[in-house]
């Protein structure tokens, strides 16, 4: 016993470390996967992030209903909603610069507002998995107009930025009509696009 105790603590394959190694190969592969389209086997990081609390007071009146709060939390909390949005934003306002001063730059944002709306539609199944948010006395309709008030916040902020750069990068008119677009789209993504993707 004492001579095959010493030999498996020598030369016995150590399985722990390798299942750990392959684990965290397999999240970097899906990390990478979930840049393009939701990935169901991630796991969801939360952080607490209590230095963007002021942050609630802009995203939601969270006095409404408990969804307007468990939302906004969610966004500012979980990994793949506010990480996707401030890339979202990043790359698309780098497009814009780098676009010739035009129509392709209003498409371009129009695009990224739109790839915006289908990423925070899946907030409405985030919970989904959680028995105790079933015990909320709330109405389904409060729940689609929490997300829709969270998602018109978030494309005005992104509008907001978005026409900052249009003005730096491009004319004033076309950066004028960069804000019509995006308040328009705002209005009618949050209202209805939104919610599109769970029907």
């Amino acid at each position: 016993m004492l001579y095959y105790q010493k030999l498996a603590k020598q030369y016995s394959i150590k399985w722990d470390h390798l299942i750990e190694v392959e684990q965290g190969m397999l999240l970097a592969f899906y990390r990478i996967a979930n840049s393009f389209t939701d990935v169901p086997q991630l796991r969801n990081k939360v952080r607490a992030r209590s230095y963007l609390n002021w942050l609630m007071k802009i995203l939601t009146d969270s006095n409404k209903s408990v969804y307007h709060f468990l939302f906004a939390r969610s966004f500012i909390r979980a990994n793949d909603y506010g990480g996707i949005y401030i890339r979202l934003i990043v790359i698309s306002a780098i497009i814009l610069i780098a676009l010739p001063d035009g129509w392709l730059q209003l498409v371009v944002l129009l695009l990224f507002m739109h790839m915006l709306t289908s990423q925070l539609s899946t907030l409405w199944y985030h919970y989904d998995t959680n028995m105790w948010v079933d015990l909320y006395p709330v109405w389904k309709h409060e729940k689609t107009e929490a997300l829709s008030q969270l998602t018109l916040r978030l494309l005005f902020i992104m509008t907001a930025i978005q026409f900052g750069v249009l003005l730096v990068s491009s004319s004033w008119q076309v950066a004028g009509l960069g804000l019509l677009i995006g308040g328009v789209y705002s209005v009618i993504g949050s209202s209805r696009f939104v919610h599109k993707r769970r029907k």
